[in-house]
């Protein structure tokens, strides 16, 4: 008598797509909220930290590059004295 063999087949999980950490951030809020900030204070480029201390504290690097670069029109990077990021206008 021959003994079939079956193999056990496994489902592999199904992997679920990581949820954008960022997916909730209204980068055109940001955007209006720095633009303003420019525009009162006659400013040409802001540091990262002058965004985070009269702007929002919660906007960390990575949010503000990715404003910068969802919003090329507007800002572009800056690199100020110290090796300090900032925010210029276009």
């Amino acid at each position: 008598m021959s003994r079939s063999r079956t193999r056990k087949q496994t489902k592999s999980p199904q992997i679920q797509p990581r949820a954008d950490i960022n997916a909730d951030i209204d980068y055109e809020r940001i955007s209006k909220h720095i633009l303003n900030y420019f525009t009162a204070n006659g400013f040409n480029h802001v540091s990262f930290e002058a965004i985070r201390q009269y702007v929002n504290s919660s906007y960390d690097d990575r949010t503000l590059f990715e404003t910068i670069d969802g919003f090329p029109d507007k800002f572009r990077r800056y690199t100020l004295k110290g090796n300090k990021s900032a925010v210029g206008l276009v």
